[in-house]
């Protein structure tokens, strides 16, 4: 697994945007966003932040793959 990049709220938002996942709201520090296929429904929670953890990126990362079937050094391509 490569270094994970420096991201951004805004970067995974628009990653995710890509991925078929739609903004469903915003409260506080904290973005929901959500992808409905065949009668399944995945929620995603990105915090607000202009750099996000390592930790919880690989959190985040993690979730999109397992649940969209794509590896997740397919998703940090995606980033760059």
């Amino acid at each position: 697994m490569p270094k994970l990049p420096v991201v951004s709220s805004s970067d995974i938002v628009r990653v995710l945007e890509k991925l078929g996942y739609s903004f469903v709201h915003q409260r506080g520090s904290h973005i929901k966003m959500v992808k409905e296929t065949d009668n399944k429904r995945h929620m995603i929670i990105i915090p607000l932040r202009k750099e996000q953890t390592r930790p919880t990126l690989n959190n985040i990362l993690n979730d999109i793959a397992n649940h969209n079937d794509i590896t997740k050094e397919d998703l940090v391509a995606l980033f760059r």
